[in-house]
């Protein structure tokens, strides 16, 4: 093995090795900090002037509150396959609160092909509304909490 090659590989060694023990001991994404969390800073300033007279401490404090930050993920069907005309197809989706405080939902519809596809249902774990005006009256007193979430379907029917 020629010296270069033995440099190489040692060279590798060095590098590699804490490189991966670094990214085996990387530390987790912190938790975001919860809405309505007082953070104080308090600086202590001591002073001793040029002819060793010293001064009594003097404190400060700022505190500030943090705000609510809102953040959902959403995930759920992009699109549904082809349906048979009168065939009724179930859309589930699942709504997430990744922000800082407690949040709500609330459900809107769009449909590109007004006659043709009918939303016939809204569900809410075991409960079924008849209207999007109910579904959402219903969402709009249910608090979801940071890291937690809700799943709803909306049954869509093919009447072409």
């Amino acid at each position: 093995m020629t010296t270069s090659l033995r440099r190489l590989r040692l060279w590798t060694a060095y590098v590699a090795v804490p490189c991966i023990f670094a990214l085996m001991v990387a530390p987790k994404a912190a938790a975001q900090t919860a809405e309505g969390t007082v953070i104080t800073n308090t600086a202590t300033v001591t002073y001793t002037d040029a002819n060793a007279n010293t001064y009594t401490p003097v404190n400060a404090s700022a505190s500030v509150t943090v705000g609510f930050v809102g953040g959902i993920s959403l995930t759920g069907a992009s699109s549904v396959g082809p349906a048979s005309p009168s065939t009724a197809d179930t859309i589930g989706f699942t709504y997430t609160n990744i922000g800082n405080g407690n949040d709500s939902l609330r459900v809107t519809e769009s449909i590109s092909v007004a006659g043709i596809i009918t939303v016939t249902g809204y569900r809410v774990n075991s409960t079924t509304y008849g209207s999007l005006a109910a579904l959402n009256s219903a969402l709009s007193t249910i608090l979801v909490a940071p890291g937690e979430f809700i799943q709803y379907k909306i049954t869509v029917t093919n009447g072409g």
